[in-house]
């Protein structure tokens, strides 16, 4: 049950990072049907409805999942063919999303996770904070592997 929170928790995430790929209205059900939602809008995964390639922390977490598997591309092609196809299609993706809703469910949430989605009382998100946040730890792992770098270089 705990692991249905971190889910919704993480579809409430308005953290942005980019990513390409189509979005799906199709997916949206299985999430409304499993936890017994309301509603669920493409702002689960995408905090701009307009431009559906950009993904939250949800959207890519399910696109890194379904990787391999062709889902936007196979359906382009029964698109292509007409709506019968996007129909008969659109229920083997709905399939292969819930497998990995299933997945999802078991990942666990770290501090930083639980910070930057807001879920954690008193504390609120600073995008430009993450932001320099994120560059200070890249430079400390730059810095990291330089010095280890120079270290196996004395030796």
């Amino acid at each position: 049950m705990k692991n249905i929170y971190v889910l919704l928790a993480i579809a409430a995430g308005v953290i942005c990072f980019a990513s390409k790929g189509i979005a799906h209205d199709c997916f949206k059900h299985p999430l409304e049907e499993r936890y017994k939602l309301k509603t669920v809008s493409c702002k689960t995964c995408h905090p701009d409805n307009k431009d559906r390639s950009i993904h939250n922390k949800l959207g890519i977490m399910f696109e890194n999942a379904l990787k391999g598997k062709d889902l936007s591309k196979k359906f382009k092609e029964a698109e292509a063919k007409g709506d019968e196809a996007k129909a008969e299609y659109e229920k083997e993706m709905v399939v292969e999303f819930k497998k990995v809703m299933v997945e999802i469910e078991q990942q666990k949430m770290t501090l930083k996770d639980m910070i930057e989605f807001g879920l954690i009382n008193g504390m609120r998100l600073n995008p430009e904070g993450v932001a320099a946040a994120n560059a200070a730890l890249a430079n400390e792992k730059k810095a990291a592997e330089s010095t280890e770098t120079s270290k196996k270089t004395d030796q």
